[in-house]
């Protein structure tokens, strides 16, 4: 008792001891929280302005590529557009003046300086020299002032964190604003410019194929990863559908509709069928421009949002704090009283946590109680745990399981000495006979309690018992024995009644999965050795399994060898072509169907009878699964059968042969017998008159004598 004393003791100097120091590690955390919501701040912000940076770059590199394509049309002899080329150099020079005021706003903290001093340099040596270069060479010093712009984009995304985004809403914008639409705009715009060039010539080189491939491949790959990604988007936040359907949806119809024109399938039909690729990648280019314009605003919201969220949860955690530290004394005392309801609710759901996994891990029930007792016990601090069962035929109880704690000290050999009380005695008893758990406080006064020689519970005070019950019957118990003076309350009375009744599911578990066993090594056993083939079929006519009787009466050498050699019953089995699917007819309406009778082919090429009787097989739905059935070989009966048909068939031709013969020998024996007949009635009157046989009775004829001949015919007809 005194040691139970001083652990409640300890554990609760141990805990004013931290809540005594409560306040300093609130405070290092409460500082730690708030240089976290001001590093996301930060970010946040940082990634807004390299979100204003780009955007300024955006529309430079879209001028950019329709100056390149105008000074193409210009130095190839179209001077028409010479306008339009003045007018966008312009546009050039007034979005240059607007990044120029972004760059000395942010050019230091994103590190674009350097690169933006070669940007400008680049378009000033292109300006400049554009009248005296050839088409080629100023499209390709174009490709790379594009480039160089494109560059600019990733590096500013990079510096700014943008890159870096973990957010799932903004990370795949950021991703198709920066690495994905800037090169897939650049991509489609080179395309269409080559498209353009083979369709003025009508021609198309190797050369051009294949770079038409690249182009088809490096703009397909980020396309459909903007398709994928917006997908996700939209399903984590639906509002922004609303905001980015149209745009996405347009950007991907044309730019997929350009990349059909660029195939090479398509590209074969210049020379006949002249295609506008120019303006199919002109449309493109407009609508991927216009999501890129619809991705900003939504990008920038969602920031703001960001912002906006970090400095109202700055606020609140500040306020919460002030909160704390004024209702710090009444969080001790709460705590101090709560400490042993909270330790108590811990062991109970250690036990649950325990208990149920154990009886999910064990195959047994012997290897499921000892784990459960050792939990029990080092979770709840009790000192023994025993688990009992009965044993009707023998009129007693064991303990089948025992635990003891370290502190008891028990021998071995005591541990393994097994209990053995005769049925309706000791506490044990009492479980079976009231059906129900008991508490005893203090053992040494209840009178069901008895002590044994060396028994370990000499020192024990309390003890908690609980049957185990299937419907109102006991078929097993739990006790628990502690040294000190332990209290029950009513929520871990309730746990070990949970467990009562997990162990119980376990219990009927376990018997519901010996008795399924059972049946079926009786149903393999069955199938194994039964004399009728048994067989399982496929809705196609194939065979799922088949016993070894149905192998042996098809000549197969093993299942085995029949699934894989008989692969289609209609084909390989049937003699008949049609007799499958007459099986199937008589199934489908009747559900089974008995001694169905068919000619089929043996292994060896010869030919048998059989006798089906199956069943169809479905599923909760009412949808078929496959067919189940026996198979008999009647091919003895059906040769027996057919030997008695022919048996008797010999017969009635032998009856109607003689019927005929003696008809024919009544006929010709009817006149020489009237003429014997009628002369030896003569003889007999001559005989009489003159005294013959005159002491003799005279014979009396048999009835059947004195038929006529007529009447003989008529009999043999």
């Amino acid at each position: 008792m005194n040691k139970n004393l001083l652990k409640q003791w300890s554990g609760r100097i141990g805990l004013m001891a931290l809540l005594a120091v409560f306040t300093l590690p609130l405070a290092v955390v409460v500082q730690q929280l708030v240089a976290e919501i001001n590093m996301g701040m930060s970010l946040t912000q940082r990634e807004k302005e390299g979100l204003a940076y780009n955007q300024t770059l955006r529309n430079l590199l879209e001028n950019v590529i329709q100056h390149r394509k105008l000074a193409d049309i210009y130095l190839t002899g179209n001077a028409d557009d010479e306008e339009e080329l003045l007018k966008t150099e312009r546009t050039i020079e007034t979005n240059i003046q607007h990044v120029e005021i972004v760059e000395r706003k942010l050019g230091i903290t994103l590190k674009t300086k350097e690169n933006w001093q070669k940007i400008r340099s680049q378009w000033q040596l292109l300006k400049s020299e554009l009248q005296t270069l050839s088409a080629e060479k100023s499209f390709l010093s174009h490709t790379i002032l594009v480039q160089s712009i494109i560059t600019q984009m990733i590096h500013v995304g990079d510096t700014s964190e943008m890159i870096l985004d973990a957010e799932l809403d903004t990370y795949y914008l950021i991703e198709a604003l920066i690495t994905k639409l800037p090169t897939t705009i650049e991509e489609t715009a080179q395309a269409g410019e080559l498209g353009r060039q083979i369709v003025g010539r009508k021609s198309i080189t190797l050369a051009e194929e294949a770079q038409m491939t690249v182009f088809h491949h490096l703009i397909s790959t980020p396309t459909m990863a903007i398709a994928r990604n917006t997908q996700v988007i939209f399903d984590y936040k639906p509002k922004l559908k609303a905001a980015l359907q149209t745009e996405v949806q347009a950007s991907l119809n044309t730019t997929n509709h350009f990349l059909k024109l660029i195939q090479k399938d398509t590209l074969a039909k210049v020379a006949s069928e002249p295609i506008n690729y120019s303006e199919a990648g002109k449309i493109a280019i407009a609508n991927q421009f216009k999501l890129y314009d619809a991705i900003f605003p939504a990008i920038d919201r969602l920031l703001q949002a960001r912002l906006d969220n970090y400095i109202w949860r700055k606020y609140r955690v500040i306020t919460f704090t002030f909160l704390v530290l004024l209702v710090v004394v009444a969080i001790y005392v709460a705590l101090a009283r709560n400490w042993q309801q909270r330790k108590r609710v811990e062991q109970r759901l250690r036990v649950q946590y325990g208990i149920t996994k154990t009886l999910a891990e064990s195959d047994t029930l012997d290897e499921a109680s000892a784990k459960i007792l050792q939990a029990i016990c080092e979770s709840l601090d009790w000192d023994i745990g025993e688990f009992w069962t009965s044993d009707p035929h023998h009129q007693v109880l064991r303990s089948t399981q025992c635990w003891y704690g370290p502190r008891l000290n028990v021998p071995e050999a005591i541990q393994r000495q097994p209990i053995v009380l005769p049925a309706g005695k000791g506490l044990a008893g009492r479980v079976w006979r009231e059906a129900r758990s008991i508490w005893v406080a203090d053992l040494k006064k209840d009178p069901d309690f008895v002590l044994k020689d060396n028994d370990p519970k000499a020192n024990l005070h309390s003890v908690f018992g609980f049957p185990i019950l299937e419907g109102e019957r006991v078929i097993a118990a739990m006790f628990f024995f502690s040294q000190d003076f332990q209290y029950l309350d009513s929520e871990t009375l309730q746990m070990m009644l949970t467990v009562g009744t997990q162990i119980g599911q376990f219990m009927r578990r376990k018997q519901a999965e010996i008795a399924v066993r059972h049946a079926e090594e009786q149903y393999r056993s069955i199938f194994e050795n039964s004399t009728e083939g048994i067989f399982q079929t496929t809705l196609a006519g194939q065979y799922l399994s088949v016993n070894p009787a149905l192998v042996k009466i098809y000549g197969y050498d093993s299942p085995e060898d029949l699934l894989t050699k008989l692969s289609s019953i209609e084909q390989q089995l049937y003699v008949e072509p049609d007799r499958r699917a007459e099986f199937l007819n008589l199934i489908e309406h009747h559900d089974r169907i008995a001694n169905f009778e068919s000619q089929v082919y043996h292994k060896n090429g010869s030919t048998i009878w059989i006798s089906e009787s199956a069943a169809a097989v479905r599923d909760r739905d009412g949808s078929l699964l496959f067919y189940v059935g026996t198979v008999q070989d009647i091919s003895e009966q059906r040769r027996s059968a057919q030997k008695l048909y022919q048996a008797l068939d010999f017969a009635e031709t032998a009856s109607r042969a003689k019927s005929q013969f003696l008809a024919n020998m009544s006929h010709e024996l009817r006149t020489p017998l009237n003429a014997i007949i009628g002369y030896s009635e003569m003889l007999q009157e001559d005989a009489g008159r003159f005294g013959f046989f005159a002491d003799y009775p005279r014979p009396q004829q048999d009835s059947r004598c004195r038929k006529t001949p007529a009447q003989l015919d008529q009999r043999h007809s």
